[in-house]
Formats: C-alpha cells, structure tokens, sequence
C-alpha cells in the first residue's frame, strides 16, 4: 500500500488540467468547470477522511511496537476511500461527455490523457 500517491503532484496535475480546460470550446469549457466545482465541494469530506486516515497511517507506522495490522487496514481504509472519489470522477465524467458533441467529447479524452513522465 501507499501513503500518498506523489508529493507534490496533486497541485501540478491540478494545474495541468485547468491549462488543458482553458482550451477546450464552448460548451465543454463551462460544463466541466461547473462540474469540478461540484466535485470538489462534494469530494472535500472524503478528502478529509483520507487524509486524516493517511494521518492516522503514519502514526501507526511510527508507534513502538508497530502493529501490522492496525497498519494494513488503515491503508485499506484509504484505498476504498480513494475508490470512492475514483468513482464519483468517473460518474461525473460520463454524465458530462454524454452531453457532449463528438469532436467536443474526442477534446475532453485528449484533455485527460495523461503526459508522458519527464525524462530522468
């Protein structure tokens, strides 16, 4: 398991994504924008949770003497609570693009691929 999937990343793939909205047409522009802010405000308690579960992980990981499994099911806590923001995207992503025309919804998929990682 893992305690946070990058340091850092989160807000650079945050910024990406708002860049990459800026350039899409209309309509697709403003409905995605609509529809992170309603995420957002819906996702912040299971963002919450997470990270006072990844809080409590770290704790655990730390206390004398480890407790395995204690360890374990925290970070199975975090991933269902991660699954369920996973999901709620997804949801909202398909209800978006379904109101979408074509070459709007071929932006939005070249919108969300991901860049290739930066050279080492």
């Amino acid at each position: 398991g893992t305690l946070s999937p990058g340091f850092g990343r989160e807000s650079s793939r945050r910024e990406r994504l708002t860049a990459e909205i800026e350039k899409l047409p209309e309509p697709a522009r403003s409905q995605i924008r609509d529809k992170m802010a309603q995420l957002r405000a819906t996702d912040d308690p299971l963002r919450e949770q997470m990270r006072q579960a990844r809080n409590q992980a770290i704790d655990l990981l730390i206390a004398e003497p480890l407790d395995e499994v204690a360890y374990d099911k925290q970070l199975i806590q975090i991933s269902q609570l991660r699954a369920q923001i996973s999901k709620r995207v997804s949801d909202a992503l398909k209800e978006l693009v379904r109101e979408l025309p074509p070459e709007q919804r071929t932006a939005v998929g070249e919108m969300l691929k991901r860049p290739p990682p930066p050279p080492r």
